[in-house]
Parts: structure tokens; C-alpha cells; sequence
């Protein structure tokens, strides 16, 4: 079966309706070699955003956006991620080296 790359005017009207513009339709289309019934219909993901009674609390904490991100893609909890503070490089390396060290007994 040949795939289909040639996107109609309708299809586009069709994925504006369902609120995907017209790069993303191409996109899908033409690089991700989605149906295009899937492309014109699928909703676009929306990114979660950070309210600012949070980011005033990174801020505060003095913890970056990323970190507490991967925090709370990792599994730490709310709470968790908002108030334990990162370690500095220092601290990462002494830690690793006593993680790595060999015990002699």
C-alpha cells in the first residue's frame, strides 16, 4: 500500500476546526506518517503549566524549574519536590565518591 502524502484544502479546514494548525497537520503527515483522518482529529497535547504560586516558591527555595520537573517525573511527591533544597556540586561529588568507594576491610 502506497502512503499518502498529499493533504487536501479540506483537510486543513477540517484540522482547524479541531483547533490543529496547519504546520502541525504538515508535520504529522508528512514526517511522522500519521492517516490523515488521525491527523486532522487528534487534539494537540498541551503543556502543563506552572502557576506562580509555585514558581514563587522555586524561587524562594532557590531550586531550578528543571529540577523540580524531573522531581516530579521521577515520583517525589508535591510537597517533596517544592522543599528540599538541591546540593551543590560539592555535595554531589563527596556523595558519589562515598556511593563508589570500595570498603576495605
Amino acid at each position: 500500500m502506497k502512503y499518502n502524502y498529499y493533504i487536501t484544502p479540506n483537510d486543513y479546514e477540517l484540522a482547524l476546526k479541531n483547533g490543529i494548525s496547519n504546520s502541525t497537520l504538515t508535520f504529522r503527515v508528512r514526517k511522522y506518517a500519521w492517516d490523515i483522518e488521525k491527523a486532522c482529529t487528534k487534539p494537540v497535547k498541551k503543556k502543563k503549566i506552572v502557576s506562580n504560586e509555585i514558581r514563587a516558591i522555586l524561587i524562594k527555595n532557590n531550586i531550578s524549574l528543571n529540577a523540580y520537573k524531573m522531581r516530579l517525573t521521577i515520583g517525589w511527591s508535591l510537597e517533596r519536590a517544592l522543599n528540599t533544597t538541591t546540593m551543590t556540586r560539592k555535595e554531589t561529588l563527596v556523595l558519589a565518591t562515598n556511593k563508589t568507594r570500595k570498603k576495605v576491610i
